[in-house]
């Protein structure tokens, strides 16, 4: 049975909601956005559990939300007695960190600043990327988009027969679009570097176009001095930002806010029928869905791919990254994690969905009905309690088993 909880705060306003507190553990970061409410805290924590689940993580989905945009109101949120004791684990054990419009080092001021220091502990996803030069934590969310993308072109590109295991590279020529290029965006742009044409971005700025494909380096480093305000520096028209639901292209992954994909915006994406493969949370709408899984869009559940972190985050937690050595470091246990995991579900959910002909169980209902399944199952297994690492080792085990070997 589902037991939730939510924690509310006034000075300044925000909310934590953990969804289901039967387990002893929940994981979600915190987020500061000045128009957020708390219909979108728990719509993140919900889809968060999702994730979990869909992983066979017997952890509760859970999220915060500070509606601002002023650091300081982080630091307030964070220091609040009722928010400290769930950090701290007093009861009920709340794993967060930062998320948008934070970063990591000033949560890890925040947490200071609420006599939390003994929960200052960087690890791998505080490092910094040694292929891209990024925050890892990002770059691995984009790796498991793009595997995901990977899995759904090989299964749906009619030109060759399908081979989850080919080795041609199935994203050379296609056509992408990034909502949100950002922290996420960039890991995203690199991965697709010198393999397929990134045509077009958004930031809250607006969006821009180019039919051509963006020099992604240019774009990066754009990003790096200018922010949002990157698109000013292109030699092309800045269009309004759901704009760029309507650009021509194979692949849109969308990165910004929870329901970004609206029914108008799925009418936009009715033009091209584009696949729609998510790297934010919970980011369509049920009449969305609706209209654009009617229409035969793939749209990929956000819960399956966009957990890259996550799962990265079983590495450290198994304790496998202490066997690191220079030629197999922590980052490509991370990597060789996230590809085994995410294509075996993506690859699962797929044969699934293809195998269902009477077009009532869509894709998202399939991903839906598994994670509640497993969530079923990992109810019934509370009584057996288990160590994070004891659960970092069973993921482990059960998409990667000989990165275990390493263990000496």
């Amino acid at each position: 049975m589902v037991s939730p909880i939510t924690v509310e705060t006034e000075d300044p306003k925000g909310w934590v909601f953990i969804e289901d507190t039967s387990f002893p553990t929940s994981l979600g970061g915190i987020r500061l956005v000045k128009d957020a409410d708390e219909r979108e805290t728990r719509l993140l924590a919900e889809a968060m559990s999702k994730k979990l689940h869909t992983y066979w993580l017997p952890i509760s989905g859970a999220k915060a939300v500070v509606a601002s945009d002023d650091i300081n109101d982080f630091y307030k949120f964070i220091v609040n007695r009722k928010i400290v004791e769930l950090i701290d684990g007093k009861g009920h054990q709340f794993i967060t960190g930062p998320d948008m419009g934070t970063s990591e080092r000033e949560y890890y001021r925040a947490l200071e600043l609420a006599n939390l220091s003994h929960l200052i502990r960087p690890g791998l996803l505080s490092s910094t990327s040694k292929y891209f030069d990024l925050p890892l934590d990002n770059v691995l969310t984009a790796y498991g988009v793009i595997i995901a993308v990977e899995q759904l072109v090989k299964m749906l590109d009619q030109s060759t027969p399908f081979s989850p295991y080919a080795e041609e590279d199935p994203l050379i020529d296609k056509e992408f679009v990034i909502e949100g290029f950002g922290k996420v965006g960039t890991g995203l742009a690199l991965l697709l570097k010198d393999r397929a044409k990134l045509v077009g971005i958004s930031t809250r700025l607006g969006s821009v176009y180019n039919e051509d494909g963006f020099d992604i380096d240019e774009l990066i480093k754009l990003q790096k001095k200018y922010g949002d305000h990157l698109i000013e520096y292109l030699d092309t028209n800045i269009q309004a930002t759901d704009e760029l639901y309507g650009f021509r292209c194979d692949i849109i992954i969308p990165g910004a806010r929870t329901e970004v994909i609206n029914a108008s915006i799925a009418n936009k994406l009715l033009i091209h029928h584009p696949m729609i493969v998510p790297v934010s949370n919970a980011t369509y709408t049920r009449e969305a869905l609706s209209i654009l899984e009617k229409h035969g869009i793939y749209c990929f559940p956000d819960f399956v791919v966009s957990a890259g972190a996550i799962i990265a985050a079983m590495i450290e937690f198994s304790g496998l990254h202490k066997y690191a050595t220079k030629d197999y470091d922590a980052e490509d246990m991370a990597m060789d994690l996230i590809s085994q995991a995410v294509s075996f579900e993506t690859r699962d959910l797929l044969m699934e969905s293809v195998a269902c002909t009477d077009g009532k169980r869509t894709l998202s209902v399939i991903a839906e009905d598994r994670a509640q399944r497993n969530y079923n199952f990992l109810i019934s297994q509370l009584d057996k309690p288990k160590s994070i690492r004891q659960m970092a080792i069973e993921l482990i085990s059960r998409y990667n088993p000989g990165l275990l070997n390493l263990i000496k």
